[in-house]
């Protein structure tokens, strides 16, 4: 049938250079693009089918990437999804953590868009629970505190214990958050965002989620909106959300300045860039240990990072995006070694 076993896409990358709410970044546009490329020629993904959305201008991404935006792309895509598709999800850019408006509800994990509108870890398990029986839901986010993304999943390989307090307190302060030398953190702090959209709100308030309501209404993230206890998202069994973060709850991601990308998505890609589609089928587990193998030597150039992957079991060991080599073939020569970034982007 040709609507089985669909790949679709999301890939968004944030520089912050549009709008001017946020310290500017330079790889997340990279990143898209390099994303954007692994998929279309090491996993099968049809252009048509990967929506790009970048904040670099309108030409090159028609739909900037507002939480709003960003929302609407990821439940259009999961609405539409049926038993044997696979979903994607990439993020490059700033991340955080948040209060919520709800008494007794801990703080969550959240990604930056480049309005500001924050999407929390309850929106991701809100998407994720909409998701249709049967089909997979990958999440690659290369931010800070991108670890705990989707709320209460099951963590599979966890940040190491030695540096939970260390980077807990480093999430307090921002200045704490400076990378060494170039190196740019992707990191927005609790007090930069509340300053930020007060400004924007006028509103003279302490509570981050009534400036939040107050500029972006009903698209605001869940976590602001106070929803009756019944309309509160939890976890579904069987859990079909994957999770590969850049860092853990309360860790940090950082620019290669060498390169202008993200130090996480950069290995990610160049790995499946590099391998033969004999040698492409890699655990979802087996790579994120390959990542914070490498990323978090502490005898390389730059600070240590450590990757970690939230998923059931099962989906932990499952290849990741599902892949598939074909039967028979060991290349594929219409894969191209050169890296070139999208000239369009699927609206």
């Amino acid at each position: 049938m040709a609507n089985q076993n669909r790949k679709l896409a999301v890939v968004v990358g944030c520089n912050y250079k549009t709008m001017g709410l946020f310290s500017e970044l330079d790889g997340c546009h990279n990143d898209a693009f390099k994303i954007h490329q692994m998929l279309t020629t090491r996993f099968g993904y049809d252009p048509k089918t990967v929506v790009l959305m970048t904040d670099r201008d309108h030409a090159d991404s028609p739909v900037m990437p507002t939480g709003k935006n960003i929302k609407d792309k990821l439940k259009t895509m999961i609405d539409a999804s049926k038993a044997g598709d696979n979903l994607f999800f990439f993020f490059a850019g700033h991340g955080g953590i948040v209060q919520p408006r709800v008494k007794g509800r801990k703080p969550a994990q959240s990604i930056t868009p480049c309005d500001g509108n924050a999407i929390t870890s309850l929106d991701f398990r809100y998407l994720v629970n909409r998701l249709h029986k049967g089909a997979s839901f990958t999440i690659l986010a290369d931010s800070y505190c991108s670890g705990g993304l989707i709320d209460k999943e099951p963590v599979q390989v966890g940040p190491p214990r030695i540096l939970l307090q260390d980077q807990a307190a480093a999430a307090d302060d921002e200045d704490e958050a400076a990378a060494p030398g170039d190196m740019n953190y992707r990191f927005v702090s609790y007090e930069v965002l509340l300053d930020k959209v007060s400004t924007l709100s006028g509103l003279n308030d302490p509570d981050l989620g009534v400036h939040m309501v107050n500029l972006f209404g009903s698209d605001a993230s869940l976590m602001f909106r106070m929803l009756p206890a019944n309309q509160r998202p939890t976890p579904l069994t069987p859990d079909q959300g994957i999770l590969l973060s850049g860092c853990g709850p309360n860790g940090s991601t950082y620019e290669d300045p060498d390169e202008n990308c993200g130090a996480f998505t950069k290995f990610v890609s160049q790995f499946f860039m590099k391998q033969k589609p004999e040698t492409r089928k890699i655990s979802n587990r087996k790579l994120i240990l390959m990542a914070r193998n490498f990323l978090g030597n502490p005898n390389r150039d730059g600070p240590p990072q450590f990757p970690c992957l939230y998923s059931s079991r099962k989906k932990a060991d499952a290849p990741f995006l599902n892949y598939k080599p074909k039967a028979g073939r060991a290349s594929d020569s219409s894969e191209e070694d050169e890296e070139e970034q999208p000239t369009t982007s699927s609206k």
